[in-house]
């Protein structure tokens, strides 16, 4: 059994002055990988309960599980009974793994809780902060925040760390701050620095994003926009923004890492039939797999439910002739905020990589990448209002009606595929699926 070691940043985790512990910064801090030990050490010691939570958790694959069970393993832990969605000690210590979204009485429910950890606490809203902190009432107990800043009026942040009492510890921890910093790590904070300087305050140093009155999507150059040769007997993607004027659908190929937008249907004062014989008379004989992504909830004007959009897609392509159809789409549409995130991401990665290509025919997608702005003062997207398209005139009212919506469906993909983890900044990259054994490079269409 290896000695547990955690950076000195982190010995206030051990400090019982602190009710409230408060870890926040950029990548490579050692953040979660110092909680994870310290609570070993705790559990291992004395009988400890521990509440692992989070404001989103789907299942345990979403937790802290896998990282504590990596840990018990690579130090050669003893006393640990791993379990399908608990972890126990002999001494009678207990980690829980619980989301707070929508469990409240779950969360109610919980007694005598030593320790509680919340991680990408930079997520959780205020509702669950004020559920959660009386809830972890036990004598002694403790609270414990790992995050990196997203933006200033982050809930955990204007409740507890803007203006700490007595019983909260705030502390930044950053990648110098990390004795065992590697230098993979380090290549890649470089060729952040060099690649994406807009983003390396948030993403290394982690001060919030600084977003009033500047571009939703950042570092999109011309190099994002390549012609795309359309592949008749690959995965076709058509993700949707289904509101009435206009009626947004991106059309893309995709691979493990990119995304190939080759065409979009905007279609103003439309319905979801109409736009289904648009798509139809532009790709009739598509001989690959129709995969259906998009807005989980349809917009609230259309007199159609979002089972019935996404019904009727699949009927009437079904009627048409298409015979592979697939549905894949979230419970529940992710806040935008998270969609930016995973489109920005892909924009270009770290290492320089242009992971979203756009077809130049794709002009209002195009358009959104280059106009969509965040309203000034604040970090709310700036969309225009309903006077504001009525009193346009000519074009400029299309360019007014078509920004957000083609921005919208198309976000809807890349986050489905390519979900950012906040806490880190990193990808997460779920298996491929769907996805042709070709070699994708026959994609760019070089005749541009």
């Amino acid at each position: 059994m290896s000695e547990i070691i955690i950076p000195k940043a982190f010995k206030d985790l051990f400090n019982p002055e602190y009710r409230y512990k408060c870890y926040w910064g950029g990548r490579g801090g050692a953040k979660s990988e110092s909680f994870g030990r310290a609570s070993l050490i705790l559990t291992s010691s004395q009988p400890t309960r521990f509440l692992c939570t989070r404001e989103i958790q789907n299942s345990i694959k979403d937790s802290v599980y896998k990282l504590l069970v990596d840990l018990i393993d690579g130090y050669g832990l003893w006393g640990y009974r791993i379990l399908r969605d608990a972890i126990t000690h002999k001494n009678g210590s207990e980690y829980l793994f619980k989301g707070l979204y929508n469990n409240i009485q779950s969360i109610k429910s919980l007694q005598d809780i030593d320790r509680c950890w919340v991680e990408e606490a930079q997520t959780i809203s205020k509702q669950s902060l004020d559920i959660l902190l009386p809830t972890i009432r036990a004598k002694d107990s403790e609270i414990w925040f790992s995050f990196n800043r997203l933006e200033e009026d982050d809930a955990i942040w204007t409740e507890l760390c803007e203006e700490p009492d007595s019983k909260t510890l705030v502390k930044k921890v950053n990648w110098n701050d990390n004795p065992f910093f590697p230098e993979v790590l380090d290549n890649e904070r470089l060729r952040c620095l060099k690649f994406r300087p807009d983003d390396y305050q948030t993403i290394w140093e982690g001060e919030p994003e600084k977003q009033a009155g500047g571009l939703v999507v950042k570092n999109f150059t011309d190099d994002n926009i390549k012609p795309i040769a359309y592949q008749r007997d690959m995965d076709l993607h058509i993700t949707c923004d289904f509101n009435v004027d206009p009626m947004c659908w991106i059309l893309a190929h995709k691979t493990a890492d990119k995304v190939f937008f080759f065409d979009e249907i905007v279609l103003e004062n439309t319905t979801t039939y109409k736009t289904i014989e648009e798509f139809h008379s532009r790709y009739a004989g598509h001989e690959g797999k129709i995969i259906i992504n998009g807005d989980a909830s349809g917009d609230n004007r259309s007199v159609q439910s979002e089972y019935a959009n996404y019904a009727q897609m699949r009927n009437r392509l079904s009627a048409l002739g298409y015979r592979d159809i697939e549905l894949r789409l979230r419970h529940f549409n992710p806040r935008i905020k998270s969609r930016i995130a995973a489109w920005n991401n892909k924009v270009v990665d770290l290492k320089g990589n242009r992971c979203i290509l756009i077809d130049p025919k794709c002009k209002w997608l195009i358009h959104n990448c280059k106009k969509l702005k965040y309203k000034e003062g604040s970090s709310e997207v700036d969309v225009p209002t309903s006077n504001q398209i009525k009193n346009a005139k000519g074009s400029d009212k299309m360019k007014l009606k078509a920004l957000e919506h083609p921005f919208d469906a198309a976000s809807y993909l890349v986050e489905y595929y390519y979900p950012v983890k906040f806490e880190h900044s990193e990808t997460i990259q779920e298996k491929p699926q769907g996805i042709s054994p070709y070699n994708f490079d026959h994609i760019l269409n070089k005749r541009g």
